[in-house]
């Protein structure tokens, strides 16, 4: 009689768990529109934020959902009895729609009523990444569409029905995929047009420490922050170089718009770049390209 009551009881429990899971991602598909705002983490592209959630992966590639009105963190799976099992050696093929194995992972976020992830689960080729698009509740994936050439996803954002991400590479294959040299980087700016996927690529920039920092938005145009050491024979902090770049979709041009040494970080804020040094705080108008410095001490005060 006792095993019965525990067996009824654990029963009763996973159908709470699966109908409060069920509940949070009916509600969050409710309020999905083509207007919902992710924002991306700077410290881990597995991370994006909006105002009434945050989608996030575990380190076992579950993604999980925070209603931020209530602060409940889930597992984004609506599916019963799931037991949520992660991709691994001995379950290469996860049937629980929150499953997701990539190397690189990011960009996991609700947006025109499907839900879009980045990444390779297919593992075909370490230099390609894939958009996949699928339901709001993780079923029926496709791939729909492919980033050559770009092996590390740094941020992603999702802006106009565009998706627009940042990306690093480091190594270079030969036709075989095979690794020729494996302290190639470089680093550049993808968009994809939800309308058509067709993919957009920036020139990239090239030079030791090649990185993006920061990624923006607006009108058509993509501004990013970059950081590169400028001689590749010297890497000290003289050689440091922080620039902010312009790419148009449209027209598909990069332009720099300047870059600046001896600096410390360098952050986009509306597109205009911040930054401090020794001298001051300054702040760089992308549309002037005119540096002003702002009424702020060099010790913050």
């Amino acid at each position: 009689m006792k095993k019965k009551r525990i067996l009824i009881a654990s029963i009763i429990f996973i159908l709470i768990i699966c109908i409060v899971a069920a509940v949070f991602i009916v509600k969050n598909r409710n309020r999905s529109t083509s207007d919902t705002m992710y924002t991306y983490s700077n410290v881990n592209p597995e991370y994006n934020y909006s105002e009434d959630n945050v989608f996030y992966f575990d380190d076992s590639g579950i993604l999980h959902l925070i209603d931020t009105a209530s602060g409940k963190d889930i597992v984004y799976c609506d599916k019963p009895n799931c037991t949520h099992e992660g991709y691994s050696r001995t379950n290469q093929n996860p049937s629980c729609p929150a499953a997701f194995y990539s190397l690189s992972k990011a960009g996991a976020v609700i947006y025109n009523d499907h839900l879009y992830f980045i990444g390779d689960m297919s593992e075909e080729d370490m230099t390609i990444q894939y958009l996949y698009v699928m339901d709001s509740n993780g079923e029926n994936r496709k791939k729909a569409a492919k980033l050559e050439n770009v092996q590390n996803v740094l941020a992603v954002l999702y802006r106009d029905n565009y998706v627009i991400g940042a990306y690093s590479n480091r190594i270079e294959l030969n036709d075989e995929g095979q690794i020729i040299n494996d302290d190639k980087p470089e680093a550049g700016i993808f968009v994809i047009d939800l309308d058509n996927y067709k993919v957009y690529m920036s020139d990239k920039i090239t030079s030791e420490q090649a990185n993006i920092t920061d990624i923006y938005y607006e009108n058509g145009a993509v501004y990013y922050s970059t950081v590169r050491f400028g001689d590749a024979e010297s890497f000290a902090y003289d050689n440091m170089l922080n620039g902010i770049y312009r790419y148009d979709i449209a027209d598909e041009k990069t332009t720099c718009l300047t870059e600046i040494d001896h600096i410390n970080d360098l952050w986009l804020l509306d597109g205009d770049g911040y930054y401090s040094s020794k001298d001051g705080y300054f702040v760089f108008d992308t549309e002037s390209r005119q540096t002003r410095q702002l009424p702020i001490d060099a010790d913050g005060k």
